[in-house]
C-alpha cells in the first residue's frame, strides 16, 4: 500500500514538473516488483510459439501445414484463415486440440493424434466436397463446397452455386472496372437499409469482409478484394437454422482459398487431400535428433 501511495505522489509530481520518463520507469519497476509472474508467463508463451513455429514450418511441407489447419477449421478448433506458415492463431488451435488429446504440442503432431484430427474433420470435409473452381473472367480459383450446392449457373458477373431449395447460395463475382471503396460503401448502406445485424466487419483499401444476419434468419458472409482491373470475391448465404452445414467454417476455408488466389500465396487442390494426409502420417513420426 505504501508503494502505491508513493507512486501516486511521484506521478503527480512528474505531471506537474514534466518528469515523464521518471514516472515511466517507476511504474515499470513497480509492475515487475509486484507482478513478476506476468512477464515470465508471457515470455514463456512467446518462446513456446517460436519453438513450435520453427519445427512446424521446417518439418511439414507447405501443403501439409495448410491441410492441417484446414482440418482444425473443419473440426472447430481454429477460427482464423489457414496460412502457409504457423501463426499464433493456428498454434493456439493445435494447443487446444493437444490439450484434449493429452499430449504436449511443441513441434509436431504425433501420428495417433493426427489420425484423431482426421477422424474429427473428415465427416464435414466429405460432406462439403470442396472443389477448386476458377472464375470464368477473373480466373482466380475459389474453393466451392459442391457437396451442399448441387446447382450451378452462369451470370453476367460470374457463377452462382445453390442447393435445390435455394437455402444455401454462393455467388462468385467479378465486377470489372469497379473500385472497392465505392462498392464497400454501397454494400454497407444496403445492409443497414435492410436492417441486417452486422456481426463482423473489416475494411481496408484492398479488402472488405462482412458477416451479417438478416430479419429472415439468414446469415450472409461477404468477402471481396480489389483486383487489377476490378473487384473479385464471393457472397455466401445460408439459413441460421441449418446448423449442420457449419457455414462459418465453410466461409473461413473459402476465404483462405481466395486470399491465396489474390495474393499468389501457396495453395492446394482439395482433391489432393487424401494424398497429402497419407504423406503426413507416413513421415510424421521421426526420431529426435
Amino acid at each position: 500500500m505504501r508503494a502505491v501511495v508513493w507512486v501516486m505522489v511521484e506521478a503527480a509530481a512528474a505531471l506537474t514538473s514534466g518528469r515523464f520518463m521518471r514516472i515511466f520507469f517507476i511504474l515499470m519497476f513497480l509492475n515487475l516488483a509486484l507482478f513478476p509472474n506476468n512477464l515470465s508467463a508471457q515470455t514463456g508463451a512467446e518462446n513456446g510459439f517460436a519453438h513450435a513455429k520453427r519445427f512446424f514450418d521446417i518439418e511439414y511441407p507447405v501443403d501439409s501445414r495448410i491441410i492441417i489447419q484446414v482440418m482444425l477449421v473443419a473440426s472447430g478448433y481454429q477460427g482464423s484463415i489457414p496460412t502457409p506458415s504457423l501463426t499464433k492463431e493456428s498454434y493456439h488451435a493445435i494447443k487446444k486440440f493437444s490439450d484434449e488429446q493429452k499430449y504436449k504440442f511443441d513441434r509436431l503432431i504425433p501420428n495417433a493424434d493426427m489420425l484423431s484430427l482426421i477422424r474429427k474433420s473428415e465427416s464435414l470435409l466429405n460432406k462439403w466436397k470442396f472443389e477448386r473452381v476458377s472464375h470464368p473472367w477473373g480466373r482466380r480459383p475459389l474453393w466451392i463446397p459442391m457437396g451442399i450446392t448441387s446447382n450451378q449457373e452462369i451470370t453476367s458477373d460470374g457463377l452462382i452455386f445453390s442447393d435445390s431449395n435455394k437455402r444455401t447460395i454462393i455467388a462468385y463475382n467479378y465486377f470489372n472496372g469497379k473500385r472497392l471503396k465505392h462498392f464497400a460503401r454501397r454494400l454497407l448502406s444496403a445492409i443497414k437499409r435492410n436492417n441486417e445485424e452486422i456481426i463482423y466487419t473489416a475494411t481496408t483499401e484492398s479488402k472488405i469482409s462482412i458477416f451479417s444476419l438478416d430479419a429472415d434468419g439468414k446469415y450472409k458472409y461477404v468477402r471481396y478484394y480489389q483486383d487489377k482491373y476490378g473487384i473479385i470475391g464471393f457472397t455466401f448465404v445460408w439459413n441460421k437454422s441449418d446448423t449442420e452445414i457449419y457455414g462459418q467454417r465453410i466461409a473461413t476455408l473459402m476465404s483462405a482459398s481466395l486470399v491465396s488466389s489474390v495474393y499468389n500465396q501457396p495453395t492446394l487442390d482439395p482433391k489432393l487431400y487424401r494424398t497429402i494426409l497419407t504423406r503426413i502420417t507416413n513421415s510424421n513420426e521421426k526420431p529426435d535428433p
